[in-house]
């Protein structure tokens, strides 16, 4: 197998043409903040995504690590870490908030909380339906 490539976007329109790009070589491209899913993909059954032959790296790109305080809680963009989700929510004007980013915690480890992000735990449950994540009861059951 060749060896993937690893492209480090360095804005939303880079992410965006890189994707693009991989798509129209009909390579298969995978977005990644943390990678994090890297070891836990071996423990379910095989999806495309899992093999992938471009890497996108978007967890530097600001518009998606925005975190913003609502009247209603919390916006936050897609790269954002678990950790800093947890961080968000704790600190919302809402007792919902605060209970979600307490249960959050008991989510993986602490590394991994750090560095994967919301957006990706959703994405590994999607590709692999298997796979039991709590963010996506949680999330929602917030509404």
């Amino acid at each position: 197998a060749a060896t993937p490539t690893w492209v480090e976007a360095e804005s939303l329109s880079d992410a965006v043409a890189a994707y693009q790009s991989a798509q129209k070589a009909e390579a298969r491209v995978r977005l990644v903040s943390g990678n994090t899913s890297i070891g836990v993909v071996k423990y379910y059954n095989s999806h495309p995504n899992d093999h992938p032959d471009v890497f996108v790296h978007i967890g530097n790109l600001k518009e998606l690590l925005a975190v913003e305080s609502t009247a209603d809680g919390v916006r936050v963009g897609a790269g954002v870490s678990l950790a800093n989700l947890i961080k968000a929510l704790e600190g919302s004007n809402t007792q919902r908030g605060g209970a979600i980013g307490r249960h959050l915690r008991l989510v993986a480890n602490h590394q991994v909380r750090n560095a994967g992000s919301w957006a990706g735990n959703l994405e590994m449950a999607r590709s692999h339906p298997d796979f039991p994540s709590d963010v996506i009861l949680l999330l929602l059951s917030a509404g």
